[in-house]
């Protein structure tokens, strides 16, 4: 018998940050979770009368200090 397990993790925005931040740690950087932003934008799809704005992820940015 095969037994799967599926599991649901739910992440706030601050999450992510300390994941970020956690990671460049364990690299040697000096940083903390306020170093981390994210950009969100929005951008157009669909045609014609369909066109709508989505929101979008447009990355991480870190301010790292040197090691």
């Amino acid at each position: 018998m095969e037994i799967k397990k599926n599991i649901t993790i739910k992440l706030s925005e601050n999450d992510v940050k300390e994941i970020i931040a956690d990671f460049l740690k364990r690299d040697g950087y000096n940083v903390t979770v306020d170093d981390v932003s994210f950009s969100v934008g929005t951008r157009c799809e669909g045609f014609g009368t369909a066109e709508h704005y989505v929101s979008c992820f447009n990355g991480a940015f870190v301010k790292c200090k040197e090691k």
